[in-house]
């Protein structure tokens, strides 16, 4: 997403050299950005999350709108052998919680 993109990580090459330095890293899980995302960087598997607050639109143009879904967060388990990432709408669209349009 563009206007995402264009706030993304200043030093990538550094980040992850910091990460390849310490040799064990087998998620990452990024806030702030309003979307629920999920993918890999460079081999690592990567977890956004939207807000408790307002989101971004699913908007892939040259432009940023706000989003309309409920709010959300997540309940992450990890052990040594996985890692879980539960994500949770936590409003239920009953009319007197729905956000405004």
């Amino acid at each position: 997403m563009p206007v995402l993109d264009a706030v993304r990580l200043a030093d990538a090459d550094a980040f992850h050299e910091v990460l390849s330095r310490h040799g064990n890293v087998r998620h990452i899980f990024a806030g702030h950005v309003h979307r629920q995302i999920a993918g890999s960087w460079r081999g690592i598997p990567v977890s956004t999350l939207r807000s408790t607050n307002h989101q971004s639109a699913l908007d892939f143009s040259q432009s940023w709108s706000l989003g309309h879904e409920p709010p959300a967060y997540a309940v992450i388990f990890i052990d040594a052998d996985e890692v879980i990432v539960h994500f949770h709408d936590f409003l239920d669209g009953r009319p007197e919680l729905v956000m405004g349009p």
